[in-house]
Formats: structure tokens, C-alpha cells, sequence
């Protein structure tokens, strides 16, 4: 007599024979039921379907006996996913499911200062170093080229940071000195440089992995209002091969959201028109000021961050004033008594219109205003030039946009 294994053998064949489509699947079901019915539990184990997973590992000196942290980046920020004990020889591991088939970015934690961004699917990634600044001394055993051109990037805006930090010391020792407003315009010309070097680097990288994952990970560096083409460029290329990743599906809907709203913000292109009432109810359009240099300011009375961003404000206004830069100051208030107080209580000396509708004004979505204060600052055509500079940084640029 024949057995279960044998009959449900003999009908698979069978069936291949007349389903040929269909064998891969009649096979699959038909030897798991005889291993069900045959007891054989090893069937089940073989014909299973198995699971992807990353593995991450190596040796960190000085983290002996101490929790590393590894950390998932969920296209909105990092969460915690798993802890290991670090052992007496300073060695480690983690390894973890990874279903969607897909690249992941996550970081290997020693401190919240002291970390690595890594991107992993479905290999094993040796990670190596000492505790004392492994955020940037990191070794990678044989890595991926992914892994590989993520350290030189990240290592190139470390240096940018270094750079720009010691600028900032430099400005910041000089304050009260004679030679401070000297220095205000050497620090923004530097301050520039760095910058520009810094938006080079990222789109290069961007560039030299458009075919990577990594081309997310640069373009979430970039400011959509002043790299508007690379950005949409890019995600159209990561559409093409990441559509299915929640990394894609995020950055695009916000993106694609942000560029309607400021679809007529254009760095060197004129900014779209207000045309809104002053205290005493007259009409004040923006167009008004072509030839002056204007910072559009968008403010609140209610607001402490505004008031006390009007502070240096009026020392820049009382200063550049008279060369021909002019603040059109955009309340987004709807009590008028409250705009009004505001502005004599805090010696807004400029140019103030409101709507007096709040936030749910006709403007507020086409430059899209989400709180205050915000800012654009526009050159003489009335073309914008940058948004929301604070302090040194937006005198220096009004200081320039003046000569």
C-alpha cells in the first residue's frame, strides 16, 4: 500500500503534467500536506519561506561592558529598535528582520553626540573604532560602496562644520571691539563660501549615486525653496527605483506639497504680489517698493520669539534704512487693537499691514506661512533672494545686496 508521501508525490506529477503554469505552487502545497499527514516537521522547515535580515557587528575599544544602541531612521527621525551589551573585549552584534527588501538607514549609538548613520539590507556590515570620537574615526571592514561613499560625504560637511565653527569664534570675539563691523562683513563673506561649498558637496554626492539610496539621503540636506529643480529631479530618479520605500513616499508628498505652495517662490525670480492695508486702513502693495531691498517679515503680537526678533531688527532697519532697505512688516493677527499696541509698544518703525484674518489670510499658503516669524528677503526687482536669515547673516546679506 502506498503511502501518503508517495500518493500526494503521484498527484503532483500529474499535475504538473496538465497545469505546467502551475507546478511551482501544486508542489509547494501538495508535499507540505504529505509532510502534515507523513509527520515530517523537517518539510515545513525547508519549503518555508525565509525572512531577510541585516547584520551588524564589530568591535568598539573602550565601550566595554557598556549599551550601544541601534537606531532606525523611519523617514521622519531616529527611533530606538535595540540595545546590545557591548562585551568584556569590546565586541558586538545586532541582527534584524528587514522585510521590506529594501535599503534602511540606521545608526549605531554610543551617546547622542557620538554616533554613525549607516545604510543596510540584506549583508553583514563590520563596524570598527574606538569610543573616543567614533562619530568620526570609524573603521568599515570590507563595506559596502554605499557605506563607503556615506563616510567621505559625511566626513567632508564634518569638516565644513569645523570650518564654519571657527568662523563663528572669530565673529563671536570681536563683539564690542572696534573692529566688529570689519569683521561682520569678512564673517559673511566667509560664511557665503562655506555655504556654497557646502551645497556643491551634497549635490555631487546626490549626483554621483543616483541610482542609490543615498540620493535621498542627500537631498534631505537641501533647502527645497533654494534647490528647487535638483530636488524635484531627484525624486523623480528615486521614484524610479525606491517608489515602494517609505523614504520616497515622504519626502515626495512633502515636497511635492511644499513646491504648490511656493510654486511662484523662486530663488531670482519675483516673488508673487501683497497688497495689503496700514494702520490708517491705506492700501500698501508690495510692487511699491520696487528698488529698495525689503525683507517681507511675517510676525504675530502675540508672539515672543517676533518681539524679540524685532530687537536687532530695528538696529538693522535705523543702519540701512536710509541706503534704501525698507521691512514690510505682515501681521498675521485679526484683532486689530492687539496689531496696533503691538506695534507702538515695540517701535515697529516700518512699513506694518495686516489682513486682519489671522492665519487663514490669502497669502499665507502661497508663501507658505505656518507660524512666525518668518521671513523673504527680495532684491531691488523685487526678486527673492533668501528666506528667513536671522541676525549677522540677513545684515550682511542686506549689507551686500546694497553696494
Amino acid at each position: 500500500m502506498r503511502s501518503h508521501l508517495q500518493i500526494n508525490i503521484f498527484l503532483a506529477e500529474w499535475l504538473i503534467y496538465l497545469l505546467p503554469d502551475m507546478r511551482v505552487y501544486i508542489v509547494r502545497i501538495l508535499v507540505v500536506l504529505a509532510g502534515y499527514f507523513c509527520n515530517t516537521p523537517a518539510v515545513y522547515a525547508f519549503f518555508a519561506p525565509s525572512i531577510p535580515f541585516y547584520e551588524i557587528k564589530g568591535n568598539i575599544a573602550g565601550m566595554e561592558n557598556q549599551v550601544l544602541y541601534l537606531e532606525f531612521f523611519n523617514a521622519v527621525n531616529f527611533v530606538k529598535i535595540d540595545s546590545v551589551l557591548v562585551d568584556a573585549s569590546g565586541n558586538f552584534s545586532f541582527k534584524k528582520n528587514n522585510a521590506t527588501n529594501a535599503p534602511v538607514f540606521v545608526a549605531l549609538k554610543l551617546s547622542p553626540d557620538n554616533w554613525v548613520t549607516l545604510i543596510v539590507n540584506q549583508e553583514t556590515t563590520v563596524v570598527n573604532g574606538s569610543k573616543s570620537a567614533f562619530y568620526k574615526n570609524y573603521e568599515l571592514v570590507q563595506p559596502t560602496n554605499d557605506n563607503a561613499n556615506l563616510k567621505k560625504f559625511v566626513g567632508k560637511l564634518q569638516d565644513l562644520a569645523v570650518a564654519q565653527a571657527g568662523v563663528d569664534a572669530q565673529m563671536r570675539s570681536c563683539i564690542g571691539k572696534p573692529e566688529v563691523d570689519s569683521m561682520r562683513f569678512i564673517y559673511g563673506m566667509q560664511a557665503d563660501s562655506i555655504k556654497e561649498a557646502y551645497t556643491e558637496i551634497i549635490k555631487n554626492f546626490g549626483t554621483e549615486n543616483q541610482n542609490s539610496l543615498l540620493l535621498y539621503y542627500a537631498i534631505c540636506y537641501l533647502n527645497p525653496n533654494e534647490e528647487p529643480d535638483y530636488i524635484t529631479d531627484a525624486v523623480q530618479k528615486l521614484e524610479q527605483n525606491y517608489s515602494q520605500t517609505q523614504y520616497y513616499i515622504n519626502y515626495s508628498t512633502n515636497f511635492r506639497a511644499k513646491n504648490l505652495n511656493t510654486a511662484n517662490i523662486r530663488k531670482g525670480k519675483q516673488v508673487p504680489e501683497l497688497a495689503l492695508k496700514d494702520t490708517l486702513g491705506n492700501l500698501v502693495p508690495l510692487s511699491s517698493l520696487h528698488g529698495k531691498i525689503v525683507l517681507i517679515e511675517f510676525w504675530e503680537s502675540g508672539c515672543g520669539k517676533c518681539e524679540t526678533n524685532h530687537i536687532k531688527l530695528r538696529t538693522i532697519y535705523k543702519k540701512y534704512h536710509p541706503k534704501g532697505f525698507e521691512i514690510y512688516g505682515v501681521a498675521l493677527d485679526d484683532d486689530p487693537e492687539q496689531w496696533k499696541k503691538a506695534i507702538v509698544n515695540q517701535d515697529l518703525m516700518w512699513i506694518n499691514v495686516c489682513e486682519l484674518s489671522g492665519f487663514r489670510t490669502s497669502f499665507s499658503f502661497i508663501y507658505d506661512v505656518k507660524f512666525t516669524p518668518q521671513n523673504y528677503l527680495i532684491d531691488r526687482q523685487g526678486n527673492f533672494v533668501a528666506r528667513d536669515l536671522r541676525g549677522d547673516a540677513l545684515e550682511y546679506k542686506i549689507a551686500s545686496l546694497l553696494k
